[in-house]
């Protein structure tokens, strides 16, 4: 027994010599270039054909080609699965080990496969196999470091951006005006649109089919003007990509095109409030830049126009636009037609003409340069309108690819509603002229007609006011015509004395008193002693009529009766001038009142230097004292104005 279990074991350990992987060299021992590296366990039939796939004798060229071992295929994939070759002369230039090869290929991607195969060592033009692992490892580590980083600060930056957007809703107003008259035509535009679409913001420039100016980059300076006076505020929704941050991840700006616009919380609490306060503040602002409203809409048609141009050259004729060294020629001429008088619909009649007579040129003429029509179409603009300056010329329609800004309809319907509004103004500052005039050079002789002051001794008086204001007083004293304006803002003109005249203004307690008219020579009120607003109702139609009349800014209560005046201040009959005047007053302050609070104050331009008259800051009772001469009611101490002409 003893001796067969010895045979056994010396039988199975010749078995495992047999198997263990052995140190091969190529292409000998003596020249050790390469080394053959088998896997372990790796089958004897498939060690012998990667010895066979591998061996070489002179570098360069390999000892029999794959076919001569077997099956390509086969042959590829099992010797690349069972061996590598380790190049004993070329390191790895990272960990100084020898680089592997798993294929012929490989050995030849080396660079070295040929007779200058190095026989000392060299580095590898590439990091060894388990290098470049080790270095793709470390990659997707950085990768997802970085990429935890970045979260870190997208979530960083997400807090400081919504910190910066409500710190500018909540900035307050940093500018009385939005800077120029289109930004502020471009900030009414955006409150007629929020309106229109019960939007609270408008959104992102980059996002709208339509311009607010003509141009994007009109635009841009206009929202830029109205952010840096808080009139209008970037608001969300918007990503940290619409925002720039400095190194420590704070906002310092934001891209105007990229984000929605929304107005600040100063104008109010509720949106309705904003685009209340924003409307009446944009059109006050255009009230007092008139002049600029008109200039800017030139502008924005003189645009139009070029626009107009532009396309139809390329969609109607195939012409190349207009070169950019001549846009500015193009503009100057279409804006100054527009100032001269033409319309937007003359403006583009003119330019389809001077486009037809420059492509029927470049049709008759060869060799021409490209954008030689488009340069010619811009030349005969101005002759063109010249021609048309003193003829008729037709009107077409604006066809509708040619992009409508937004704030062209708008200063449109403001100048509509200002024109509403000082139609009737200009009527009344004209005649008021006209008669401050006349009386400058009229002397009066006659005051006959003149009554006594009414005795209101006699207790409650028993004045039926309605019979006065159905036109049949109970007359006591000579007649004499005036005109009361009720709070609500009727007008009447009347007939009755002195004593009623008082009565209809100090209705119901008949106590009245005298406010001078400083600005209209020969006219004066009756204005009611206040005492609460529910007796007498606030008179905001008569208020504007003392301001237009010169009788000082505040708020007057009550009917107000108007009458004429002598040289002795009695009252007199109205004449139809001064009804004229009155009547004209009524109108444009009917017109202010209308307008709201935009027409507050009222406006002082057009008045003559010579003859403005210096107006109280506020209407009170305190301010009105007797003339030391004559005794009339006045506004200050001393001399009354006639006195002071006498």
């Amino acid at each position: 027994m003893g001796k067969r279990n010895r045979r056994r074991q010396r039988e199975r350990g010749q078995g495992l010599k047999s198997t263990a992987p052995q140190r091969i060299f190529y292409p000998s021992t003596e020249l050790p270039l390469a080394e053959l590296l088998l896997e372990p366990g790796t089958p004897a039939e498939t060690a012998d054909m990667c010895r066979a796939y591998w061996e070489f004798t002179t570098p360069g060229t390999w000892a029999r080609p794959v076919a001569a071992i077997g099956s390509t295929n086969h042959v590829y994939k099992s010797v690349k699965a069972a061996s590598t070759l380790a190049l004993l002369t070329i390191l790895c230039p990272s960990c100084a080990e020898p680089t592997t090869v798993s294929t012929r290929s490989d050995m030849t991607a080396t660079g070295h496969w040929g007779e200058d195969f190095p026989t000392t060592p060299v580095n590898a033009r590439i990091d060894c196999g388990n290098c470049r692992a080790a270095t793709a490892a470390a990659a997707v580590t950085e990768r997802e470091q970085a990429k935890a980083r970045q979260k870190e600060r997208d979530a960083r930056q997400v807090e400081n951006a919504s910190q910066w957007v409500a710190k500018q809703m909540a900035v307050p107003i940093a500018s009385e005006s939005p800077g120029t008259v289109l930004a502020g035509l471009t900030l009414l535009s955006m409150v007629e649109i929020m309106e229109k679409s019960s939007a609270s913001s408008v959104g992102a420039l980059k996002n709208l089919d339509y311009t607010f100016t003509g141009q994007r980059s009109s635009d841009v300076e206009a929202y830029r003007q109205l952010f840096r006076g808080a009139w209008a505020v970037p608001t969300l929704p918007a990503t940290i990509g619409d925002f720039s941050f400095d190194e420590n991840d704070n906002v310092t700006g934001v891209y105007i095109t990229e984000t929605p616009w929304t107005l600040p919380a100063w104008m109010g609490e509720e949106m309705t409030e904003r685009l209340e306060e924003a409307r009446v503040d944009m059109q006050q602002f255009l009230t007092e830049n008139i002049d600029g409203v008109h200039e800017a809409l030139i502008d924005i048609d003189a645009n139009m126009a070029v626009a107009y141009m532009n396309g139809y050259l390329v969609r109607h004729y195939n012409e190349t636009e207009i070169a950019e060294e001549r846009l500015p020629d193009a503009f100057a001429s279409m804006r100054k037609a527009r100032s001269e008088g033409f319309s937007l619909e003359q403006l583009i009649a003119v330019a389809w003409s001077s486009m037809a007579g420059a492509v029927s040129w470049g049709q008759r003429t060869r060799g021409l340069r490209p954008g030689s029509v488009a340069k010619a179409a811009v030349t005969n603009l101005e002759r063109r309108f010249g021609y048309a300056k003193d003829r008729p010329v037709l009107e077409y329609d604006v066809p509708n690819w040619v992009p409508r800004p937004a704030a062209r309809a708008t200063a449109h319907r403001f100048l509509a509603e200002h024109e509403k509004t000082e139609a009737p103004i200009r009527e009344f500052r004209a005649l008021k002229q006209r008669m401050n005039e006349q009386a400058s050079k009229h002397v009066e002789f006659d005051d006959d007609m003149a009554e006594a002051s009414v005795d209101t001794s006699g207790g409650t008086p028993t004045f039926d006011f309605s019979k006065l204001f159905a036109g049949t007083p109970e007359r006591t004293g000579h007649p004499l015509t005036f005109i009361a304006v009720a709070p609500e803002g009727k007008l009447t003109v009347l007939t009755g004395t002195r004593a009623e005249m008082q009565q209809v203004a100090g209705h119901p307690y008949n106590m009245a008193e005298r406010l001078p008219l400083d600005g209209v020579d020969y006219l004066d009120a009756f204005v009611p002693v206040f005492a609460d607003s529910t007796v007498h109702r606030q008179n905001p139609v008569a208020t504007r009529m003392v301001e237009l009349l010169g009788g000082g800014y505040g708020i007057v209560n009550g009917t107000v009766v108007f009458f004429q005046t002598g040289s002795t201040l009695n009252p007199q009959n109205l004449d139809e001038e001064h009804q004229a005047l009155v009547l004209s007053a009524h109108r444009a302050a009917t017109a202010l009142v209308d307008a709201g609070p935009v027409a507050a104050p009222l406006p002082t331009t057009g008045w003559p230097e010579d003859s403005r008259p210096e107006w109280p800051a506020a209407h009170s009772d305190d301010d009105i004292n007797d003339c030391v001469e004559c005794g009339r009611r006045m506004y200050g101490t001393g001399l009354c104005e006639v006195c002071q002409k006498l």
